[in-house]
């Protein structure tokens, strides 16, 4: 399943989240389902949130997938998120698009 987390782009998802809130909402109920899913993340969501505010969110609430794809193309919001997802997140990626929580 793929759950998009964007205001303007559908990218064929299953799900599309186009405001913070639907996908805090969405987040919170596919995890506590324990579905498996990838989560594409865009930066800029068209209101005073951005993507990485609803990963910070979904991380300090313990609900980040183990996929997670960037959708952006802000280049200084891309880097806020790559940082973020390795620094923080404990996420590995070849390409700064696409990433897999660490296994270590």
């Amino acid at each position: 399943m793929y759950i998009l987390i964007d205001d303007k782009k559908t990218l064929s998802a299953d799900i599309i989240c186009r405001n913070p809130s639907a996908a805090r909402l969405v987040l919170w109920n596919f995890v506590t389902e324990k579905s498996t899913y990838v989560l594409g993340i865009d930066f800029d969501l068209g209101c005073n949130e951005t993507g990485l505010d609803i990963l910070k969110w979904a991380w300090r609430s313990n609900l980040l997938p183990d996929y997670i794809q960037i959708v952006s193309f802000n280049p200084v919001g891309i880097k806020q998120i790559v940082d973020f997802l390795i620094c923080d997140a404990d996420y590995e990626t070849f390409d700064n698009i696409n990433f897999i929580k660490n296994w270590r």
